[in-house]
């Protein structure tokens, strides 16, 4: 999937309209981010926890993060030969990190 939004909840459409994620994700983990979405509802000044849902679904192996050529993977220049393919996401087998002038 491929969120081309910048907006926090973004990933809200794709967690209630994916409806695989509830079917293979273990039924305590999903009920956890239900839990903090439904806390979310009831505020209206409260900002959408996307980083919570979307760091929740990284670390249980949900979903695996891609990173995008307009995300500005680095933007100190300490990865060498970073490449993207003919869509724009990067392809990090050959990347290495520049060493540390000293």
């Amino acid at each position: 999937m491929s969120l081309g939004s910048n907006r926090s909840d973004a990933i809200l459409a794709w967690l209630h309209n994916f409806n695989h994620i509830q079917r293979v994700m273990p039924s305590d983990e999903f009920k956890q981010l239900q839990q903090v979405i439904s806390e979310w509802r009831s505020t209206s000044t409260t900002k959408f926890p996307g980083d919570i849902i979307g760091e929740t679904l990284s670390q249980t192996g949900q979903i695996i993060p891609l990173f995008h050529n307009w995300l500005g993977v680095d933007d100190n220049v300490q990865l060498q030969g970073m490449e993207s393919n003919l869509l724009g996401w990067f392809d990090f087998k050959s990347v290495w990190s520049k060493p540390q002038s000293s």
